[in-house]
């Protein structure tokens, strides 16, 4: 979180100083550890991938924006670097400046180290809060906005941690569980329950939005918007499933 409503603050330079930080602490990490193998007189594998990120952050650059593979990623991973980190930066306006988007030269600076930025007014997200829902949105109509900040930084971290929800819906209840893009539908049932996961048979698919312009999930089923997948079939963003087990349907 990066202030930005007071005259003297600088966002940019606040964010250039905490990644500064994440920087040398990961450097400090990685030296330590390079100069253990060298002791053991061990050259091997582990030494010359700590020797890439080394000249990595020697020029200044977070961890983030390194191409790594999937075994070196499971490899480094006890180490805990946090500039590999995935970063939000969130910078806190006037009120003035709640609808416009975030500084230029922020934005780009955060783009080059993999990290994305949300403006948002604390303050107006307070006096949001206390409304009553249904004076909402004249409040934020009024100052050019169409959502609270709120949405868009839950949006934001989902998309930063590559996770989407999808919704299960009931008589009594109606729940959203978060899974990582890409899964299948298989490994979505299984989020429900893992008996689900080893006894899935097929899902009863249709979107939110289908849902919602449809109206009923019984007129959805008709335009054909409702639909039978399999295991395989990549869950989206806003998918409502119904779970068909061996034991039955969920």
């Amino acid at each position: 979180m990066l202030r930005a409503f007071e005259s003297d603050a600088d966002p940019l330079r606040d964010f250039r100083d905490y990644e500064a930080e994440l920087i040398v602490s990961d450097l400090q990490v990685v030296e330590k550890r390079l100069q253990r193998l060298r002791q053991e007189r061990n050259s091997g594998g582990e030494a010359q991938e700590l020797g890439r990120l080394a000249k990595h952050l020697e020029s200044g650059t977070p961890l983030r924006t390194l191409t790594m593979s999937e075994p070196e990623e499971q490899a480094l991973a006890h180490f805990g670097f946090l500039s590999r980190k995935p970063l939000l930066v969130v910078v806190n306006v006037a009120e003035a400046d709640a609808a416009k988007p975030p500084d230029p030269t922020l934005h780009i600076a955060a783009g080059t180290a993999g990290a994305q930025v949300l403006a948002l007014s604390a303050e107006v997200e307070a006096e949001i809060g206390e409304l009553p829902p249904v004076e909402q949105p004249d409040y934020l109509a009024s100052l050019g906005l169409t959502e609270p900040a709120r949405a868009r930084f839950l949006r934001a971290v989902h998309a930063l941690l590559h996770q989407i929800c999808f919704f299960t819906v009931g008589e009594d209840e109606v729940r959203a569980w978060t899974i990582r893009s890409g899964d299948r539908a298989a490994r979505a049932a299984g989020r429900i329950h893992s008996d689900l996961e080893r006894s899935f048979v097929r899902a009863e698919v249709m979107h939110y939005d289908d849902f919602i312009a449809a109206g009923s999930e019984h007129r959805a089923r008709e335009t054909g918007k409702l639909r039978l997948e399999g295991k395989d079939y990549v869950v989206h963003d806003g998918d409502i499933l119904h779970v068909r087990a061996g034991s039955g349907k969920r």
